[in-house]
């Protein structure tokens, strides 16, 4: 039987995985005294107020034979991590919606989402890795514009957990819990004033948590799907009767099945959709280069007086026309000295020819350059 229990508003909010002991390829509870292992599911959400006054509202994912064991699998794991506390009304409910949001979303303004983790008591052969992977996948999803950030490593427990208070850090850690009836193997807690999540991974060996290998739970599965929790998703699946095959394959579905280390198509849309990336800006146009000028083999820069210069062979005058601020030129050539002079006419100017790299004395009466290809 599945069930809601109280839909009332929350101060805290918590998301919790549960269970799970492998026996003949089914991922199931194994409750003492039943004589048998169920295969059922039931997907539960509870309320509870705490000593202090404060509501919390808890999801559970937990297999059992019937309601009433799945409530004592519950009550098991509530005296473990949050001690004190007492249920609230219950009433009927379903279960939650695709793609919906749990509770407040993360701001623009505090994404990247900083996490620290403290691998105190990790059990034996999962790493900081399967952590820095969870973060890793939510942060790189087209179309979304949330990213988790690593805050490093951390010697603090987490705290909406262990004290029901923020401390200002969100904290990946290992906290001991219950196994009697049912193992709870992640709780991802949210509190609803302060922008806040901790994640308490179970440190209990009964809880079976590891890399997936030789019938043990996947860390690296379970720590991703609590961080979808820490993001602000739900539960992929809208009606626990009824889900789509993209909806069970989700890493954000309530039921374990198995190793699921990247995000699946169901996943990467809640999470878009949630945090939906806005218009980028437009592409820069190329700036494309210049042009460059035609090459030139030899320039003639003159200034106000004598110059000396060298000039390739040809007509003298056809190089000093291009060059206003010529008005005389003396060198020797192969003709003896030639001579130009820009105040004879046309004709005479143009009878002077110099050799090849010769040089010649070229009297300005200002200064100009001329370029010659």
């Amino acid at each position: 039987m599945r069930y809601r229990l109280s839909c009332m508003p929350v101060r805290r909010t918590l998301g919790l995985l549960i269970v799970l002991v492998a026996a003949a390829g089914a991922w199931m509870v194994l409750v003492p005294g039943s004589g048998r292992a169920s295969t059922d599911i039931a997907a539960l959400e509870l309320r509870v107020v705490t000593p202090e006054g404060r509501v919390l509202n808890l999801h559970f994912s937990v297999r059992a034979e019937d309601e009433a064991q799945a409530r004592a699998a519950v009550a098991v794991a509530l005296r473990s991590i949050l001690p004190g506390t007492r249920p609230l009304t219950q009433e009927g409910g379903g279960a939650t919606a695709q793609h919906a949001p749990w509770g407040w979303k993360w701001a623009e303004s505090e994404i990247p989402v900083e996490v620290a983790y403290n691998p105190g008591d990790a059990v034996a052969g999962v790493g900081p890795d399967a952590i820095a992977g969870g973060l890793a996948a939510w942060s790189d999803v087209p179309g979304s514009a949330f990213a988790f950030e690593t805050a490093g490593f951390s010697d603090r427990r987490p705290s909406l957990h262990t004290s029901m208070r923020p401390d200002g850090e969100n904290t990946v850690a290992w906290v001991h819990m219950d196994c009697s009836l049912g193992c709870v193997l992640g709780v991802t807690a949210r509190d609803e004033v302060v922008h806040e999540a901790d994640i308490a991974l179970n440190s209990n060996p009964q809880a079976g948590l590891g890399d997936g290998a030789g019938g043990s739970v996947d860390a690296h599965s379970v720590a991703l799907h609590e961080l979808g929790h820490v993001a602000g998703l739900e539960h992929s699946c809208p009606n626990i009767l009824n889900c789509t095959k993209a909806e069970e394959e989700a890493v954000m579905y309530y039921r374990y099945r198995g190793i699921k280390r990247t995000l699946r198509t169901d996943d990467i849309a809640g999470i878009s959709a949630r945090y939906p990336q806005g218009p980028q800006p437009a592409p820069t146009p190329p700036v494309l280069p210049e042009e460059p000028e035609p090459p030139f083999e030899f320039e003639i820069v003159l200034s106000r007086g004598w110059n000396l210069v060298t000039l390739p062979g040809g007509p003298v005058g056809s190089f000093m026309e291009s060059l206003p601020c010529a008005a005389a030129v003396y060198g020797w050539g192969q003709e003896g000295w030639a001579t130009w002079v820009r105040a004879v006419s046309p004709q005479l100017r143009a009878t002077s020819t110099g050799e090849p790299g010769a040089a010649y004395w070229v009297l300005a009466d200002g200064a100009c350059k001329a370029a010659f290809d």
